[in-house]
This record gives C-alpha cells, sequence and structure tokens, in this order.
C-alpha cells in the first residue's frame, strides 16, 4: 500500500495515520508563565506521531522523555491493543501541540 501525504498528516492505506506533533515539558510552560523562565528555555521536541483515537494515554520513548526532562512518577501497567498488559513508567505531565493546537493542561 502507497503512502498519502496530505497537510501534516500522512494516511497509510486504512491502517495508520501519522501527524506531526510538538511535545512539550508542562513544568516549563508554566514556569514561563510565572516568569521564571523565558520561553526558548521550554524542553520541546516534534516527532511524527501513530494517531489513535482509542488510546488513553501518550506513550513515548526514553529517548524523548529524557529530552523533555519528565520525571518518572510511578509504574503503569498498560493493556496493549493485542489484549497483552505491559508494565511503564508514567511521567509528568506533557503538553501535545498540533498544527496551532494545545492539548488541554
Amino acid at each position: 500500500m502507497g503512502l498519502v501525504q496530505e497537510g501534516n498528516l500522512r494516511l497509510s492505506g486504512s491502517v495508520e495515520v501519522h501527524a506531526e506533533i510538538t511535545l512539550r515539558n508542562v513544568g516549563d510552560v508554566t514556569n514561563v508563565r510565572r516568569g521564571y523562565i523565558k520561553e526558548p528555555e521550554i524542553r520541546q521536541t516534534n516527532v511524527t506521531a501513530i494517531v489513535d483515537t482509542g488510546a488513553a494515554t501518550l506513550v513515548i520513548s526514553e529517548d524523548i522523555r529524557r529530552q523533555l526532562g519528565l520525571v518518572v512518577e510511578k509504574p503503569y501497567e498498560a493493556e496493549l491493543a493485542d489484549g497483552s498488559e505491559q508494565m511503564y513508567g508514567l511521567t509528568e505531565a506533557v503538553q501535545i501541540q498540533w498544527k496551532n493546537r494545545d492539548a488541554p493542561q
């Protein structure tokens, strides 16, 4: 199956939808609002994400977690699409930006 590019969305058949998003450290965003740091100091990264409308959480790699400076707060057991369960580290909040929209904090 071919990959179809539509703006910031890539459609791969009917199986996966990808979107370019920006992830930002919410603590840093709060510190900008409070005047403790400046906007350019916010730890953030751009990633290509798989859009999953059934997902309850965002899964990021350990490298991205370190890049954003997120602390693992507690272990978290997640059920995968195949029904199996896996343990992960649940981190502090991350802000998700897509186009000109932010996810609520």
